[in-house]
């Protein structure tokens, strides 16, 4: 067998993975959170000897045990068996006196390793053609947050947050590196590439805003512009930087889209309208209440607002994974359940993570009541699951929403 054929290749970004000899062990196939957990430390700390009083307080933290050197030991079996039987030919954790570590001459691959080495070197050379290759394979390597399905562990969302900037960091100066060598397309498929793993960063979106307006790609460049100002105002609560306001300038000043007329900009308004209720985030819809509250006292008119909160009936704890895993695909039925149960200009948002806001404007009491049947018929319909519907009415101008 050839050397790349032994080589043990771990993947921590995007997932957990060790694959050798053509063989993959990944987490379902260990089967166990705590295996994972383990092996994860080892590769990281695979330089030493760690004591087994880290190990303990690494997998069981502040968690009380009858026997955690006897639970540390029974787990290290589990984990020399799963191993051995994988790959027969290696010796992965070698034992020393009150020590245990990965063996040293295991011919080990890691993304993480790999990644690291490709930034370093790409800040130490000058040349724009290797100092882009070399950021080219760093943000290839970076499939994910490291280790995501144990980052609740201090080790492990410490490591997480210090790779996940050096990516950006990558990211962003391998963009800028791209755009100077005109190498614009290039530019744009790494900058949508990384908003998805990173939806929330301006800098990504300007940068893939640049890249489509230097590929002359204007429609799509402004489409950026407002996913960008929807996604960030949403998600954030924030408008649109400086920089991001002068690249969107940019986009108007060569399209001349300031000279458009009503009638041309009321069509592009158009294009996106929807039959059916309108859902926003709760900074537009407390918008939209205080507009309406204005033209029904104006207009001496009953419109009224809804509270519509979910109530898991199964008695299980409210910080379990399971209330949340329910409460979540509840919260995702009702949201089908309004949006198909309400009328045209009828406005929905989330509250909390258990609660929407509905407002029905020109409505009377008895019309509301009849929409809260409806929605409550509908979501029963649809709902299997032991979960029930809290409603709470009143006319606009006896509420007023918080901030």
């Amino acid at each position: 067998m050839n050397e790349e054929h032994n080589k043990i290749k771990i993947q921590m970004f995007g997932n957990f993975s060790m694959t050798a000899q053509g063989i993959v062990l990944d987490e379902e196939k260990i089967w166990s959170t705590m295996l994972t957990r383990l092996i994860s430390y080892f590769l990281c700390c695979r330089t030493r000897e760690i004591p087994s009083q880290e190990l303990i307080d690494v997998l069981w933290g502040e968690t009380e045990s009858e026997n955690p050197a006897g639970a540390l030991k029974n787990l290290i079996y589990r984990l020399r068996t799963l191993l051995k039987r994988t790959w027969p030919e290696y010796d992965f954790i070698i034992t020393g006196h009150g020590t245990y570590r990965l063996n040293e001459n295991l011919p080990l691959v890691l993304d993480t390793e790999e990644f690291e080495t490709c930034c370093g070197r790409a800040a130490d050379v000058n040349e724009q053609g290797e100092k882009i290759r070399l950021l080219t394979k760093a943000v290839e390597l970076y499939k994910g947050m490291f280790l995501p399905n144990i980052t609740g562990e201090y080790w492990a969302l410490s490591l997480s947050t210090y790779y996940h900037s050096m990516y950006l960091s990558a990211v962003k100066e391998l963009a800028g590196l791209l755009e100077e060598a005109e190498r614009f397309e290039e530019m744009s498929r790494v900058c949508s590439l990384s908003l998805k793993l990173e939806p929330l960063d301006e800098d990504l979106y300007c940068l893939s805003v640049q890249a489509l307006v230097h590929q002359n790609k204007l429609y799509l460049a402004r489409e950026q512009y407002h996913k960008a100002v929807d996604t960030l105002y949403e998600n954030l609560g924030i408008s649109p930087s400086q920089n991001l306001r002068k690249v969107y300038e940019n986009i108007l000043r060569q399209t001349h889209e300031e000279e458009l007329s009503l009638q041309v900009i009321k069509e592009e308004m158009d294009e996106d309208d929807n039959v059916g209720a309108f859902y926003c985030e709760y900074g537009v819809f407390k918008k939209l209440y205080q507009l309406e509250k204005r033209r029904a006292e104006r207009l001496g008119i009953s419109e009224y607002l809804v509270l519509v909160t979910v109530t898991p009936r199964q008695e299980i704890k409210t910080d379990s994974q399971a209330y949340l895993d329910i409460l979540g695909e509840a919260m995702q039925t009702l949201r089908t359940v309004l949006l198909n149960s309400l009328r045209a200009g009828d406005v929905i948002t989330k509250y909390s993570g258990s609660q929407y806001l509905i407002l029905l404007p020109t409505c009377q009491y008895e019309t509301a009541k009849i929409v809260v049947h409806r929605i409550e018929a509908g979501f029963l319909n649809l709902n299997k699951k032991r979960v029930g519907l809290q409603f709470g009415l009143e006319e606009m101008g006896f509420w007023d929403l918080p901030k």
